[in-house]
């Protein structure tokens, strides 16, 4: 107990005699200046009072960079290729080797190259329908 109230005070002196000395030798608080200018705001509406504000278009912009790659991994076969990658692995009696970033990044190429055969299959397709 008395070695806490030891540490206090000695944490506490030292705090103690730099606030007598600022008194005492005539540290007055109004000549301090303060070191920072002072804050101005102002909102002009009256420019573009129909135009979306700059701090929307960047909440907007990094809402769908953050939503992007979750719907690009639910609208591709990514999350499929990744599954049967996993229990191919499991099914040889490897827990973690390879790591899943190798699986990741095995998995994105084939998923580059079924993605760039759907929109050709589908110009294909609608072309031999005759419209």
């Amino acid at each position: 107990m008395r070695s806490g109230v030891r540490r206090v005070f000695a944490l506490l002196l030292p705090l103690a005699l730099l606030g007598v000395a600022s008194v005492a030798f005539g540290a007055d608080a109004a000549a301090v200046k303060p070191a920072l200018a002072p804050l101005s705001i102002s909102i002009d509406a009256g420019a573009r009072s129909g135009a979306v504000s700059d701090a929307l278009r960047i909440v907007t912009l990094l809402t769908l960079l953050a939503v992007l790659p979750a719907i690009l991994i639910a609208m591709t076969s990514f999350t499929r290729t990744i599954i049967v990658l996993s229990m191919l692995r499991h099914a040889f009696g490897m827990q973690d080797t390879p790591p899943n970033m190798v699986l990741v990044s095995r998995a994105v190429p084939h998923v580059v190259h079924d993605g760039a055969r759907v929109p050709g299959g589908l110009l294909e397709r609608h072309q031999a329908d005759g419209r």
